[in-house]
């Protein structure tokens, strides 16, 4: 039986996803009908994820949680802990993982470490309705105004939601 676990995140962590990470953020970047512009952000994209990644490994504000089965890294999530809210950086489940019940776990163990009573800020692009049906489960909320014409979202876990489930 595989074993499922979320962990803190380590520096080879990314490197082991690496290959896969691509074609996990490109659906959340295409926009109907412009596929091949959606390939080039794409990159941009997986570049601007490992830095982030990177960069919260070493600053004591943010943290990085990973999802494995059997000692494989399949996913993994960046939140800021700068006051006054939190910010969920980033989510990323690796092709093949979507609706495993990894991701709900990781997002539950992001909540729990980010503080009981805190709003958790989040940005999403429009066209990932997956994503957005996902964060509304776990009481995430479209912010007023929170559209932009850089087709993203925002979206805000009120200070006083309780654990999800």
């Amino acid at each position: 039986m595989s074993e499922a676990r979320i962990r803190e995140g380590r520096r080879g962590d990314f490197d082991a996803m690496r290959e896969r990470i691509a074609a996990a953020l490109h659906p959340a970047v295409v926009v109907p009908g412009y596929d091949e512009i959606a390939h080039a952000e794409t990159e941009q994209i997986v570049a601007t994820v490992e830095a982030s990644f990177r960069q919260a490994l070493s600053d004591p504000r943010q943290f990085v949680l990973v999802a494995e089965i059997d000692r494989q890294a399949n996913g993994f999530l960046i939140v800021d802990g700068t006051e006054p809210a939190a910010e969920l950086r980033w989510i990323v489940m690796l092709p093949g993982h979507l609706g495993t019940g990894l991701a709900p776990r990781l997002m539950q163990a992001a909540l729990d470490r980010a503080g009981a009573g805190r709003a958790i800020d989040l940005v999403v692009t429009v066209y990932n309705e997956r994503a957005i049906r996902f964060f509304l489960g776990f009481g995430f909320v479209p912010v007023p105004g929170g559209a932009s014409a850089q087709r993203v979202l925002r979206m805000r876990r009120p200070a006083s939601m309780r654990k999800a489930g």
